[in-house]
Formats: structure tokens, C-alpha cells, sequence
């Protein structure tokens, strides 16, 4: 019997076409007990493999080929101890561990060695499993480099060695082309001698791998001196004490003893002590170190004992919140506590982890950026010699959101769309490869948050790498960790945490306040007030104009109520939204289907939002336990008919004992899958509740500080701060221009108005307005006039084109003393070169030269200061039609005359392949980012529309954004 031992894996990163599918199928197609895989250096496919391998009754070989003194060395595991071997040889490979400190002789126990000639390698003689690959060396075995498993496969190798080397396919040296492929039988005999088939086939039955996984779990100890379980409870009655101080210790209610007592019997049971110690740990790292933390996320927020520990700042059992939907004893998967922190300090608690917690021992996670379709496109086509024109005309039929779909599902969308089969036939050879190669990996990633720490060096348990800052890197993605008992924990990054803690640093000082963001009211009147008038500019959650219009219908009073606006408006659950919003404003109208349902219910008018409900119903009507509950939820929300089968059996004869007929059961069990579908996790939702509600405290009380937090958030991004800008003026708050003066690095509050950032003005790097704030900061802080400006900002190294563009700005305005703008601009240069020459007498400044000044300072800062161009068109706009401006025009389904200039235009594909538009359109009042061009219309209209020009068009509000109503409906203006 012929096994080949040596194939390589697409892991072997683009040197391989070979997935593990593909290995799995040879075997089975050939009826072969045993199959292998083999990559250079390293294992990430190792345990894909594995449990492929397992699933499919196959016996897994599981290699490693090394290069050592430039000689190519073939390991593979003969069992679990073999396989934990070449773990750790792999990992002291990847992360440059000292070759000094090792030599991977020392790790071959259990271990099938295989050399160019064992005559080499003397001092291997006693190893017991030591083989040749050279035919005609000492003891050969058969086996056979393959880096894919047909010969059609060849040449789909070669397209990847080009696009790995950057090669056209025409170009590629004969002597390159691959060869190198899976043997059929009926070769065997004229490649291997008969004594290598022999030894292979000796070799065989020693093969024996079964890794123990899922047994044991090895998360770090969070203190050896102590026992984690009594450390937990100690720091739980601390926490009691912190948390419940409007009670009289330790006469604390009965529901948060009781609670606390099951969490930590569940935790004990579970073995789960540590875990939340450390992440107690580094969440107080970060509080101790001013980096502020979320308010909790996820289904954690609906523990006790996290918030007990300070981990979450929400009282589950204020919002009746369920332990059971973070944990529970019958649930196999590991908890998963996520924390958000400020984004931008995010790495100090993770390198905070790395130091406590032993660099050995801690890892960030890997991840494998593939070939998406569009990518897999150019890719094949740059090799073949397309060129870039064709391709992108190709790629722009393929919509943005199939970028994640595999060879599969592609052929299936091109079968089921005419555009897009005429389009692959026409270019047939291009996309045989593209249906080949999509989804390989193409390189290494990191996970954006997760990180895993293990009770010892992590090569003991898994493969690692290095990662590019020399801390280490799983080799295995997050999927596979839990087997091997690690549990990952993210570190995420929560922008809107930037928002509130840059807002609450300039409130401290502008106002000489310091605001705790976890104790201000969470019923100020005037915060709900705003956001039920619609006012949800910059609020986290509620920004778009279809959360807007939810939030005046629903008009929120409670952090609760935030939590149900989030959890409605959704894909599925917005069905909900007119029935939720009747129910809510005549509730004495609502049938419930009987007292229980009305319980449960009634907060949220007779519709299942949240997940919990579904847990709480089947608690109630039902008799589920805790644990049931929270597995018919799962099986709801993933649609598990068989589950669901057994769970409806359970829930009927439950019910029957609580005196309800087989109809009302039947009628209850419809009604939790109707709207339990679409259920919600109540927890992920009052924590992120808490954020939006921080944000629109700070904006509602200190306005001022919080959108100039805002403008510096954009980053830059004109239209963002274009619409920001637009907002101030509703709040009567002015936007002051750039000036040398009082402009910092970002926008300022200046009294008790805002001043442009030098940061937003286009060709300003950090470098040159340090330099000019530096200039200013040595002469007291403000420049007497233009020459001292001038002169200051040149010693300090601020050069021509700088200076050129401060005054195009508008900047030096503030020190021009009696002078225009436009004189300096023609003068500075002789100020700057120290030329001694006649200044040009002052010009009187007409309205050709204000609009090239304007022009100037809007293409380097996107705004103009001066009276907005619209202003006066619209004024002097002489028509049947009533003009309204952009700020007015916000009622659903309302139609409006407006006159606006096009600031962008976006294309994108729709689901069939059709082309369509979003506008960004803008008057003197207002700027709106989704104007919707339909197909219909955007063939009719492209070649007309030009960003910057001014028309007259007709839009209405909808619950998605704004639509453009008809070709007719649309003009251009002469200006």
C-alpha cells in the first residue's frame, strides 16, 4: 500500500494549491487508510488536518520538513508525544529561539526522521526510524515531494509561483514549472524501488496519532499562593460592599445573594476562578492607568460576579439580566468576557499582560488573510498579462459584500446571474483560475483583539511563532484553541471611548471639572429630551436616519428604552417596530396571552426583543431550568429543527402539568418562534446603552466640548466635518478659521467658540505645525504682525510652501493690520528671502479675487469661511418651485425642491450586478451622505452629474436615508 507522505499544504503559503479538503478526498477516492501532510517550518494547518481526518475515518500523518545546514529534513510524529515534538521544534523555528539554547535532534522521540542520505547523519544511527528520501541512498523510503494532487494542478502551481515572485506566466522559466505531483498507482513501481515500498509499508501501522483534546484546560493561575476560588469570593464581597453601598453591610437583598452564590457555585464547578481574576486584573490595570473601560459587552454584562469585580459597571439584576446567557455548566464552549477600552491605549494593557503574565506564556492570535474573489481576479489576471483596465471593468460587477464567499458559492452566483456567466465565459481561462485559487491563504494575520495565556510555555501546548514585535503568535486560528484548553479573551478598542474620554479632559479644562463618566445621573430629563427630538448627531448607535426617526417615535426616557430602540432596529426585528410602537403608546389595548407572558413582557409591550425573554418564558411556561432555557434559546437562534423538535416535546409536557391545554401550549410555543428569532442579547444591549447615553450626557451638557471632540475625531474626513460644521450652526456655535494666532494642532475651544485645527488643512504634517506652534509658543504665544509671523516662522524652520498655504488658508487674517490677504499672498516671498523690494502697491480686492481666495482656502481645508456660495443662489433663485433648505427637509416621506451642490458620488453594484449611486449632496445649511441614485435612474443621470457643480433637484426622506425622485427632477445651475 502507497502513501505519500510528502504533501504540502496551501499553509505552505502560496507555494502549494493542496487544501486539506483536497488531501481528505484523494485518500477516500484512492481508498486509502492513511493520509499526510507536510509543511515547510510550520503546523498551522496541522490540526485542521487532524479532525478532518478524524471525521472522515482516516488515519492522520502529521509531518514537518526543516531545512538544517542546508539540507532539507522530513519529521513526522509517530503518535501525540511525536506530534507535541515537532510542535516544539516548529515553534522554536518561528520565533528565532537561540539555536545555541536547542538542537531539534533533542526533540525526536517518537519521530519518523527522513534525510538526503542517512550516511550523513552518524550520529542518528541508533534512531529507530530513520530513512532515506534519496532512491539510491542507504534504507529509502518511498515518498515523493507533491505541493498539489493532479497534473491539471500544475499549472494553477505555477500561476501561484508567479503571483508569489510577481511574475507574468509568459515570462516563467521553463526549468521553474512545477512537476512535483501526487503519484497514481500504476507509477509506484517505476519511481520507488521495491525496498522503499517495503519500508514504507512496514512503516505504516507504527502510525498511531490521537491527541487528547478537550480535556484538561491550562489558563494561567492568577495567584499561586492562593486558592483562585477564595480569592474570587474575597474580591465578590469587596465588590458587594463597593457596589451596594445604599445598603447597610452586610444586610444586602436576598436576589444579590442568592445570585452571587449560584455564579460561584457554577464557576467553581466549572473551573472558572482564574479566568475572571485575571481579566479583573488587567480591566483594573487599565482603570489605575487613566485608560478608560466600556461599561461591558456582550452576554458577560449579565453576570453578577463581573460586576461585582468592577469587570462590567451593569447591575444585572437591575435589568434582570441572565447569568446563563454568558454561562452555564451543560455549555461546551469556554466563556468569552469581552471588555472594550479606549481605543487608543488599547496596547498598553495588552503589553500589561504580556509582562504579568510571562511572555512564554501569553500569544496573540493568528489569522489567515485569504484570497478574496476580487483580489483572486486581478491576481490571475496580472499573471496572465491582462491588463488593469479589463480587470477592473471585470471586478466591478462582483459587489463589495461577496468578498468573504469560497469557489462554491461563486459558481452559483455566476450561474444564477446572466451578466456575470456571459462575463466567465468570455474570460474563461481567467477565471479557472480564479475558481482555483480563491480562499487559499495568502499570508498571516493577527486577530484584532484576541489574546490567549496559557499555565506554561505555550510550545508546550501548541505551535507558536513570532509576531513582528517579538512577542509570540499561535500558529492555530481562535477555532482551534479551546481543544487544547486555551480560552481567548479580547482586548478590543472602542472608538466612542475616545469620544467621551478626550471630551471629559477638555471639560476638565475649559470648566476646572472633573466628570466621572460611571456616576453621572442616568435620568437627566434634558439628555432624553434631546434624543427624542431626533438630535443624535454623533450618538453611538442612534446616528442614522432610521435610528433617528425610531427615536421621535419611540421617544426614549430610560437607559432601557435606548436598549430597545438598538435591539429593534434591526434587519429582522424591525417587522416589530409599528406593532411595538402601537403597543407602547396604548398599552391598555395589548392582549397578552396570559398573566405570565404579561410578566415577562410587559416592559417591552408584549414583543420578544431580547433573548432573555425567550429564557424566561420557557422558564415559566415550560419548567426549563436555567441551563435548558438558555440551550432552547441557542437552538432558536440557530435554527435546529432537531432541537427544536425534542424542545417542543419537553416544553408540552411541562406546560400540561401547569394546567395549560394542548392549543394554548401549541399557540405559546408559535408566539416564542415567531419573535424569539429575532431575540436580542438584552445584556450586549443595556451595556452599549450605557455608551450612547454617556455621549449624549456630555453633548447635552457641555455641547461645545463635545463637538469639538467630534470635529477632531474626523480625522481629517472633509465631509464628516462638513456635516459637523453644517450642526454647529443649528447649536449657535460658531466655527472660527485657521489662524496662526490661536489655531492648536486640532480644533480648540476658544470662549465660547471653536477654532479649525491646523491638522485638517491639507498639506500640514505634524513636523510643520509643531514648528508653528512652537514659533508662537517662543514669542509669548501670538504674533505681533505679519512681518514677526513671517520672520518667527522662518527661524523656526517653517518653509515657502507652508507659509504660502497658512495665508491661503486664511490664517495670518488675524495679523494683516490694515492689510489684505491677497497683498501678503503677493508679497510674502520678499519677506521670507529677506529681498529688499518695493512691495506692490495694495489692489483693491474685486469679486474675481475674493472667489480665488475662497477657491484657495476651500481645496485646502474643504470649507469656506465667507458667505456660502448657495446663499445668495438660493435667494436670488427665481421659480414656481418652493426652495427649502437641507436642514428643513427631514420628514419621512415628505418630497423637497432643493437647491445643492455635489460634494461626492459614490458607485456600487447592487445584489444583481446593477449599478447605482449614493449622492453626498449640500446646501448653506446642511450636508447629507445618502442620497440614493437607483439603477433606473443612475444610467439615465451619471453622465450628467459633476462633483463641485450646483443643482436643483427633488429628494425625500425615507427611513434608509434620501432618494432621488426622477430624471426630470433634477437640474444643473449656471453659477
Amino acid at each position: 500500500m502507497f502513501v505519500n507522505l510528502w504533501n504540502h499544504t496551501c499553509y505552505s503559503l502560496l507555494s502549494s494549491t493542496t487544501r486539506i479538503d483536497d488531501l481528505i478526498q484523494s485518500a477516500i477516492d484512492n481508498k486509502q487508510k492513511y493520509v499526510a501532510m507536510i509543511d515547510s517550518d510550520n503546523m498551522h494547518g496541522s490540526i485542521e488536518f487532524y479532525h478532518a481526518c478524524k471525521k472522515n475515518n482516516l488515519l492522520p500523518i502529521i509531518g514537518l520538513q526543516i531545512e538544517v545546514d542546508k539540507q532539507t529534513i522530513l519529521l513526522f510524529a509517530l503518535n501525540s508525544n511525536g506530534f507535541h515534538n515537532l510542535v516544539k521544534i516548529s515553534s522554536f523555528i518561528l520565533t528565532n529561539k537561540d539555536k545555541s539554547a536547542w538542537d531539534w535532534k533533542d526533540f525526536i522521540d517518537d519521530i519518523v526522521v527522513v534525510v538526503n542520505n542517512i550516511d550523513n547523519y552518524k550520529d542518528l544511527k541508533k534512531h529507530k526510524y530513520l530513512y532515506s528520501y534519496e532512491q539510491n541512498a542507504s534504507n529509502p523510503i518511498a515518498i515523493k515531494e507533491c505541493f498539489c494532487q493532479t497534473k491539471e494542478d500544475l499549472y494553477f502551481l505555477d500561476i501561484l509561483y508567479c503571483l508569489n515572485h510577481d511574475l507574468l506566466y509568459d515570462d516563467m522559466e521553463e526549468d521553474k514549472k512545477h512537476n512535483d505531483v501526487f503519484i497514481s498507482h500504476e507509477h509506484i513501481k517505476k519511481v520507488f524501488s521495491e525496498q522503499a515500498l517495503k519500508n514504507l509499508e512496514e512503516l505504516l501501522p507504527h502510525f498511531n496519532l490521537e491527541l487528547d483534546l478537550n480535556k484538561q484546560m491550562h489558563f494561567t493561575k492568577y495567584n499561586e499562593k492562593y486558592k483562585s476560588i477564595d480569592l474570587l469570593k474575597t474580591h465578590c464581597k469587596e465588590g458587594l460592599k463597593y457596589r451596594l453601598t445604599k445598603y447597610q453591610y452586610p444586610n444586602y437583598p436576598l436576589s444579590y445573594i442568592n445570585q452571587l452564590k449560584h455564579e460561584l457555585e457554577v464557576i467553581e464547578q466549572m473551573n472558572f476562578a482564574d479566568y475572571f481574576l485575571v481579566v479583573q486584573d488587567y480591566v483594573n490595570f487599565a482603570k489605575q492607568n487613566g485608560i478608560l473601560v466600556g461599561p461591558g459587552r456582550g452576554s458577560a454584562a449579565g453576570s453578577l460576579i463581573s460586576y461585582l469585580l468592577g469587570i462590567t459597571a451593569i447591575d444585572p439584576i437591575q435589568y434582570e439580566l441572565i447569568f446563563e446567557r454568558f454561562l452555564n455548566s451543560s455549555r461546551k464552549s469556554m466563556p468569552d468576557i469581552d471588555v472594550d477600552f479606549l481605543d487608543e491605549r488599547r496596547q498598553e494593557v495588552i503589553n500589561y499582560m504580556f509582562e504579568r503574565y510571562g511572555y512564554e506564556k501569553t500569544a496573540h492570535i493568528i489569522t489567515f488573510q485569504t484570497i478574496k474573489v476580487k483580489s483572486a481576479i486581478k491576481d490571475a489576471g496580472r499573471v496572465l498579462g491582462y491588463n488593469f483596465k479589463t480587470l477592473n471593468q471585470i471586478t466591478a460587477h462582483f459587489p463589495f459584500m461577496i468578498e468573504e464567499i469560497n469557489g462554491e458559492q461563486l459558481k452559483q452566483m455566476i450561474e444564477g446571474n446572466k451578466a456575470l456567466s456571459l462575463i466567465a465565459k468570455q474570460y474563461k481561462e481567467l477565471f479557472a483560475v480564479v475558481f482555483k485559487i480563491i480562499g487559499i491563504p495568502r499570508q498571516i494575520g493577527v486577530h484584532a483583539a484576541g489574546i490567549v495565556i496559557g499555565d506554561q510555555p505555550l510550545w508546550n501546548l501548541i505551535p507558536v511563532a513570532a509576531y513582528s514585535d517579538g512577542t509570540l503568535i499561535t500558529q492555530y486560528p481562535m477555532e482551534y484553541l479551546e481543544a487544547f484548553g486555551l480560552i481567548k479573551m479580547d482586548i478590543l478598542g472602542l472608538s466612542n471611548l475616545a469620544i467621551i474620554d478626550k471630551t471629559i479632559k477638555l471639560i476638565a479644562n475649559t470648566h476646572h471639572i472633573k466628570i466621572d463618566i460611571h456616576n453621572i445621573p442616568l435620568d437627566n430629563t434634558k439628555v432624553f429630551d434631546q434624543l427624542s427630538s431626533g438630535d443624535t448627531v454623533g450618538i453611538f448607535q442612534f446616528e442614522s436616519d432610521g435610528m433617528t426617526n425610531l427615536m421621535t417615535k419611540i421617544k426614549p426616557r430610560t437607559i432601557e428604552d435606548l436598549s430597545i430602540v438598538s435591539s429593534l432596529y434591526r434587519p429582522g426585528p424591525q417587522k416589530n417596530i409599528n406593532t411595538y410602537i402601537e403597543n407602547r403608546n396604548h398599552p391598555d389595548k395589548i392582549k397578552y396571552l396570559n398573566d405570565d407572558f404579561k410578566k415577562i413582557l410587559s416592559p417591552t409591550f408584549n414583543i420578544i426583543i431580547y433573548q432573555e425573554q425567550v429564557i424566561e418564558i420557557a422558564k415559566k411556561i415550560g419548567s426549563f431550568n436555567n441551563v435548558e432555557a438558555d440551550n432552547f434559546r441557542r437552538a432558536i437562534t440557530k435554527k435546529d429543527t432537531t432541537q427544536l423538535t425534542n424542545f417542543k416535546t419537553t416544553f408540552i409536557k411541562n406546560g400540561q402539568q401547569h394546567g395549560y391545554t394542548d392549543k394554548q401550549l401549541e399557540e405559546y410555543y408559535a408566539y416564542i418562534l415567531n419573535f424569539g428569532e429575532y431575540g436580542f442579547n438584552h445584556s450586549h444591549s443595556i451595556a452599549y446603552a450605557y455608551v450612547s447615553y454617556w455621549l449624549a450626557y456630555l453633548k447635552t451638557m457641555y455641547p461645545l466640548e463635545f463637538l469639538t471632540t467630534l470635529l477632531n475625531n474626523c480625522n481629517g474626513a472633509i465631509d464628516k466635518i462638513k456635516g459637523y460644521v453644517q450642526y454647529l450652526k443649528t447649536k449657535g456655535i460658531k466655527l472660527l478659521p485657521p489662524s496662526i494666532n490661536d489655531s492648536q494642532f486640532e480644533f480648540s475651544v476658544h470662549h465660547k467658540d471653536i477654532v479649525f485645527g491646523l491638522s485638517a488643512v491639507k498639506g500640514l504634517g505634524i513636523s510643520v505645525i509643531t514648528k508653528i506652534i512652537t514659533a508662537r509658543e517662543k514669542v509669548g504665544g501670538a504674533f505681533k504682525d505679519y512681518q514677526h509671523a513671517i520672520k518667527e516662522l522662518n527661524d523656526n524652520g517653517v518653509g515657502l510652501k507652508t507659509i504660502e498655504t497658512l495665508i491661503k488658508i486664511g490664517a495670518f487674517d488675524c495679523v494683516l493690520n490694515g492689510k489684505t490677504r491677497y497683498w501678503l499672498l503677493m508679497n510674502y516671498e520678499s519677506f521670507f528671502e529677506k529681498i529688499v523690494s518695493l512691495p506692490i502697491n495694495e489692489v483693491t480686492v474685486n469679486e474675481e479675487i475674493n472667489r480665488q481666495l475662497e477657491q484657495y482656502q476651500y481645496e485646502l481645508i474643504g470649507l469656506s469661511f465667507n458667505e456660502h456660495p448657495l446663499t445668495k443662489i438660493k435667494a436670488n433663485y427665481l421659480s414656481s418651485k418652493k426652495i427649502v433648505d437641507l436642514a428643513k427637509a427631514t420628514t419621512i416621506g415628505q418630497v423637497y425642491n432643493v437647491i445643492v451642490t455635489l460634494a461626492n458620488l459614490r458607485t456600487i453594484k447592487t445584489k444583481t450586478g446593477l449599478d447605482m449611486a449614493f449622492l453626498t449632496i449640500e446646501d448653506d445649511t446642511y450636508l447629507i451622505n445618502k442620497v440614493a441614485l437607483f439603477p433606473g435612474l443612475y444610467t439615465k443621470l451619471y453622465p450628467t452629474l459633476a462633483i463641485n457643480e450646483i443643482y436643483t433637484m427633488t429628494i425625500k426622506p425615507t427611513t434608509q436615508g434620501y432618494q432621488l425622485l426622477s430624471a426630470d427632477k433634477i437640474s444643473k445651475l449656471k453659477h
